[in-house]
């Protein structure tokens, strides 16, 4: 339109470069921007306070945020619109601090803030808890919160909508609810607010109680509603049963929610939404049902790469490598990119399933998008390379760059272990320390699970003390499976108590306890078969493993009866 206004003879004016600068901003064309910057310039337009401001808001979105700087800095005395607009640019890159020093220098230069000045000055808030600390967050929070009352701001729906979410990040869940329940009116985006503040925060059922009162107090919910109780009912399923107190049972529950999300998503007419549709896709993964998933996929006319990406994931997750295979070739087919998320995913599935041929299609992946530098990706391709028992490729990528990282020596050591290669793993962990890197709990974890394999008790022993005294490290889990095993296997029970002495005994978990009954059951150890065999059922009354155990060592011992009579 411009170009043709041109060839018509009308020469633009200052206000015709505005909407156009917004323009090059909505579609990202920087080059465009920069030509009518040029040209706005020539003509003597850019001395306008309405065009710099535009001019600004283009340069901040087509990700120039120095530019965006520039423009500011030629402000003699910029307005509270300019002001916004350079806060709002620093607020959309992740620039928190900056943001907040600039809305502290607006009110040093005298300038007084609007409402939209103070949700932007929130939405900072909200960027610092990752930038900065949750405390520091949380105080310039409740100043503003303090400021904006006292300007009469608080019943604004953005204001609330924005403080509710901003505590919830801050992880002041009460906060949040507070400022929820005090107001008299609950608008659709304030609702939403406080789901996802429920939902950020772990509290999945409160965040399904408030969808469910808010249908009941008959208000409508919208696309971004429904992704929001998806991502709660997703986060459920996520959930191991043996590491969280929610029970398979509620989890069943949570999926029949879940389904029930689908028809009313359904009937709202919403499943023609790519995030709503996503969110279902990944739901069904979760719930290990991928023909549902792909029925949902299906119903989605253009599909875009994200949803792409969540079913690949949900076939993983639901056992179905081959299929999801098929998947990645006609996603290369129909140029559909993978993202890093997807792949870790994927990656994670090969590991699992032991499915080579996916792995090596992952990689080829990685190496086409020209990710293989991501230290993330690379870890995970070691690691599923050595679960798939294929070493060498897992050498070659750990070689094939100059830098790793403690998370790639970690996944190349695990896989050696699972290859059973232990003086390998072992090499290794001396190797990283030579290369001046700390090791962590996985790297001795590795470690001392090679030695256990190997039979190794002077070496894990060791290395399992090396821990705490060298790298204050306190042995988890894992480390104490290993040692108990070890030592149970050898029936050395003097420093195995010693090991366990160390520890607070009520903070082991099961499974230490279950593999100290098998050791006690093969050593004829019966005293310290009854103190595991308490501090198990104490931990899990329910668990049969325990008590089968325990009779079969009684019955060994002779003394059934007294085992009944004590249970």
């Amino acid at each position: 339109m411009h170009q043709r206004m041109l060839n018509d003879g009308f020469e633009p004016d200052a206000y015709t470069f505005v909407p156009l600068f917004k323009a090059c901003g909505n579609i990202l064309d920087l080059e465009t921007g920069i030509k009518l910057h040029d040209v706005a310039k020539t003509q003597g337009f850019t001395s306008h306070m309405i065009v710099l401001t535009a001019l600004l808001s283009m340069y901040a979105n087509c990700n120039a945020l120095e530019e965006a700087e520039t423009i500011f800095n030629c402000f003699s005395q910029p307005d509270v619109v300019c002001w916004n607009a350079m806060l709002s640019a620093y607020v959309n890159h992740g620039e928190g601090v900056k943001a907040l020093r600039l809305y502290l220098q607006m009110h040093e230069e005298g300038m007084c803030p609007t409402i939209q000045t103070v949700i932007i000055a929130i939405q900072a808030c909200g960027v610092i808890v990752e930038e900065v600390d949750r405390q520091t967050a949380l105080e310039i929070s409740c100043t503003l919160h303090a400021y904006a009352r006292k300007r009469g701001f608080i019943s604004h729906e953005f204001v609330h909508t924005t403080l509710v979410s901003v505590y919830g990040k801050c992880g002041r869940i009460e906060y949040a609810e507070n400022v929820f329940t005090e107001q008299p009116v609950h608008h659709l985006s304030l609702w939403n607010g406080m789901i996802s503040a429920y939902v950020d925060q772990g509290s999945i059922d409160k965040a399904l109680q408030l969808f469910w009162q808010m249908v009941s107090e008959r208000v409508s919910p919208d696309q971004r509603t429904y992704v929001l109780a998806l991502q709660a009912c997703i986060s459920c399923m996520k959930m191991d049963p043996k590491m969280h107190t929610y029970s398979k049972h509620f989890q069943m529950l949570i999926q029949e929610v879940g389904e029930a999300l689908h028809a009313d998503a359904v009937s709202a007419g919403f499943l023609c939404d790519v995030f709503v549709v996503t969110s279902l896709v990944t739901f069904y993964g979760r719930c290990r049902l991928p023909e549902k998933a792909e029925e949902v996929f299906c119903r989605l006319g253009q599909s875009t790469a994200v949803v792409w990406n969540a079913l690949l994931c949900a076939y993983i997750e639901g056992g179905l490598a081959e299929r999801a295979l098929g998947m990645l070739k006609r996603m290369k087919e129909d140029s559909v990119l993978l993202d890093a998320t997807s792949i870790l995913c994927i990656l994670q599935g090969c590991n699992d399933a032991g499915t080579l041929d996916l792995c090596l299609e992952l990689h080829f992946a990685i190496v086409s998008l020209e990710q293989d530098s991501d230290l993330f990706l690379r870890s995970a391709l070691i690691h599923t390379y050595g679960g798939c028992a294929d070493i060498k490729d897992a050498e070659w990528v750990f070689h094939g760059f100059p830098y790793q990282d403690v998370a790639t020596w970690n996944a190349h050591s695990t896989g050696c272990v699972m290859d059973g290669n232990m003086m390998a793993s072992a090499c290794l962990f001396e190797e990283l320390h030579l290369a001046g890197l700390r090791p962590d709990g996985v790297t001795y974890a590795a470690v001392i699970s090679a030695c256990n394999h190997a039979g190794k008790v002077d070496e894990a022993l060791e290395y399992f003390m090396m821990m705490d005294w060298f790298h204050n490290i306190l042995p988890d889990s894992k480390h104490l499976v290993s040692i108990t095993d070890l030592l149970g296997r050898a029936g050395d029970f003097t420093r195995l108590e010693s090991v366990l002495q160390i520890m607070s005994k009520e903070h082991i978990d099961p499974s230490t306890w279950l593999f100290l009954l098998g050791a006690c059951r093969t050593h004829g150890n019966l005293n310290l078969a009854k103190e595991a065999f308490e501090y198990a059922v104490g931990l899990k009354p329910k668990q049969a493993t325990a008590y089968i155990s325990m009779s079969n060592i009684y019955a060994e011992a002779g003394i059934t009866d007294q085992f009944l009579e004590s249970g």
